[in-house]
């Protein structure tokens, strides 16, 4: 009987399979440096290009749908064309023919866009939308308002959870009663996870018709605060409609403009009912408040016998504070069932 114990003690030889690695890898490189193996990873390597673009198309339509979605189901008309971009070997979308129609309790605008182009990080899925172009916008004053946007943008990230739009020069191409219309720069951050939010805006022009006597131009605009009562994630009802019947809010904690001679520092609160309508309340420190009347009373915006309640009522409280140049008007403001307010004087 064979005795495997007698048997010579067989040991690999590690110096073989070192050389047998070593010229294995000198084949792959060989084969890898050569036009035929070039080809054939650069082939693999857009293939895969290709599968994450596809991949990212397909999640940004569900999203984009998502989206549409919860608008409309706050009251919205929405209607919308998606189109790939895969043809251009980019991962997003084109949107075109976007047309967003209000409730009639917000007024009933309509706002048709121009095209969209949406796209996402392959990683980081942060979602961007360009919306430069031309877009129009119908209002009860206003057949087809027309904007002309240079270079703006829409960027929503995941983690943390924010929003931010950008915007630089803005400016309309009808009607001839909106001429003159511009923003040069605008910026809106919003977070989700806090609801805070800042708005700002610089050189932001009204229509040539509306300046004297005030600058052609507002210098400077400025508001901040949080949104308070941020939807739950487990809510039932559409965003706004969860946030409306919770009591959401809106506190501004501070905001600025300055319209030559006319400035103003603000602060309060603002929320909406069920029927949209916006309710807000708050104090402010003004200058140059009786020029803005004086503006909105020749362009029809405030009647004669309001403008002169308001420098009755109001005339008596301007102050000149020792160390400022000018006198300044400190008053409650506020918004109710669609009429302006300061103290007690309704502007509008």
């Amino acid at each position: 009987m064979l005795d495997i114990n007698k048997l010579p003690q067989l040991q690999s030889n590690p110096s073989l399979k070192k050389a047998d690695a070593s010229f294995r890898l000198r084949r792959l490189s060989a084969f890898l440096t050569e036009k035929r193996g070039l080809t054939v990873v650069s082939l693999f390597l857009f293939l895969m290009y290709l599968a994450l673009c596809l991949y990212s198309e397909h999640t940004l339509k569900a999203e984009v749908y998502a989206v549409f979605k919860e608008i409309g189901a706050n009251g919205f008309g929405v209607s919308y064309q998606a189109r790939s971009s895969f043809s251009n070997l980019t991962g997003g979308l084109y949107l075109d023919n976007v047309v967003l129609t209000a409730p009639q309790q917000m007024g009933g605008w309509q706002l048709n866009t121009g095209r969209l182009v949406v796209s996402s990080g392959f990683l980081s899925r942060t979602v961007t939308v360009r919306f430069s172009g031309t877009h129009s916008l119908k209002t009860g004053c206003f057949n087809d308002a027309r904007f002309i946007l240079d270079d703006a943008s829409l960027v929503v990230s995941p983690a943390p959870s924010t929003v931010k739009i950008r915007i630089k020069k803005l400016q309309t191409a009808s009607p001839d009663a909106l001429a003159g219309l511009s923003v040069q720069e605008a910026a809106l951050d919003f977070s989700a996870a806090t609801g805070a939010f800042s708005l700002t805006a610089n050189n932001a022009a009204p229509p040539a018709s509306v300046t004297p006597p005030l600058a052609p131009s507002f210098s400077y605009l400025s508001v901040s605060g949080i949104v308070v009562g941020v939807p739950a994630k487990d809510r039932q009802a559409p965003v706004l409609t969860d946030w409306i019947n919770r009591g959401g809010l809106i506190e501004i904690a501070q905001a600025e403009a300055i319209w030559l001679p006319f400035m103003a520092q603000l602060s309060g609160t603002a929320s909406f009912d069920r029927a949209y309508s916006l309710t807000a309340a708050g104090t402010g420190k003004v200058y140059g408040f009786f020029d803005l009347l004086d503006r909105l009373e020749k362009i029809r915006a405030v009647s004669p016998s309001q403008v002169s309640l308001a420098k009755i009522v109001l005339g008596e409280r301007v102050r000149k504070i020792p160390g400022e140049a000018r006198p300044s008007l400190t008053t409650s403001f506020g918004i109710q069932n669609k009429t302006v307010y300061a103290e007690r004087v309704p502007l509008n």
